[in-house]
């Protein structure tokens, strides 16, 4: 007689990814489960399934599972989940804030900080123009970083930049008591985020209330010459606008890992913009096995 964790199934939709990947790593994470990539779900295994790991479902994925009892989110944001209308609305979703995933973030948007406060945009362009430029600069302690959004990895980045002595204020939604930095909440504090920056940081995720948030009437509340570095979501923020504002030299370097349209189309200003640093959506990139061994520790549906 199999044990009730034998007869769960775990079913996963990563989309355009391969897949194999994932199965090996779920797969070895738990042993005594059946993990199925979407085409080897039968009548039998869509009744098994208890679990789904997934990005961007198709339409009709989630909901056709009657005993499924938890999502796990390959992104740290659930917006990709919309890609399947029939997501049954009372099943937790569990979204990516493994300690891996959370210091590869901190690490990235140290590395950008860093890049900023010693000029190395600057320096690509100067580089570009044949201008010879040297400016010394010293330790990035004391930089104003204003960052929008408190969740995991913000939180984990919000720790590494203190370590190197800069000055974080966090927004929330909600508030956060107990955190190491100031952390504003509410949305009557968003425009004060924008007021003292020098680096602005974008961790948000995309959602109804945060769609164009940052437009170009908060990006001039930032003083002149400010940075802004998104690493959330690229629809938080409106880029002809942004692009205006380099333009005038108002913002001086945007650092983009995220956008609205992934890839921008061959005939986007931002490819081509020498005040943008542009990366293909690589802050935090999920490593299977360790999200799975992860997911492992969290996840007890057989108890």
């Amino acid at each position: 007689m199999p044990s009730e964790a034998e007869r769960h199934a775990i079913a996963i939709h990563v989309e355009g990814e391969d897949q194999q990947p994932w199965l090996r790593a779920f797969r070895a994470a738990f042993p005594h489960w059946r993990v199925l990539r979407r085409d080897e779900i039968d009548a039998r295994a869509i009744r098994e399934v208890a679990m789904a790991v997934v990005w961007a479902p198709p339409p009709g994925f989630l909901g056709q599972f009657p005993n499924l009892r938890q999502i796990v989110s390959i992104g740290a944001g659930t917006d990709h989940l919309s890609s399947d209308p029939s997501r049954p609305p009372d099943i937790p979703v569990l979204p990516r804030q493994e300690p891996t995933s959370t210091r590869t973030m901190a690490e990235f948007v140290l590395m950008q900080v860093l890049m900023h406060h010693r000029r190395i945009g600057e320096s690509l362009v100067d580089r570009a123009a044949r201008r010879w430029a040297p400016e010394p600069r010293g330790p990035v302690a004391g930089l104003q970083i204003s960052m929008l959004g408190f969740g995991p990895m913000a939180q984990a980045t919000a720790e590494l930049l203190l370590q190197f002595g800069c000055a974080v204020t966090a927004w929330s939604r909600t508030q956060r008591p107990g955190a190491a930095i100031v952390v504003r909440a509410g949305w009557a504090a968003v425009d004060s985020m924008f007021e003292e920056a020098d680096i602005l940081v974008n961790l948000l995720p995309s959602t109804e209330e945060t769609r164009g948030l940052i437009d170009a009437r908060r990006m001039r509340l930032l003083p002149r010459g400010a940075a802004f570095i998104n690493v959330g979501r690229g629809d938080v923020v409106n880029q002809a606008e942004m692009l205006r504002l380099l333009d005038s030299g108002h913002l001086s370097f945007a650092y983009l890992d995220v956008l609205s349209t992934e890839p921008p189309a061959a005939d986007d200003p931002i490819w081509t913009h020498p005040r943008v640093i542009l990366t293909p959506h690589v802050a935090s990139s999920p490593i299977p096995a360790l999200f799975a061994e992860w997911v492992a520790t969290i996840v007890r549906l057989d108890a």
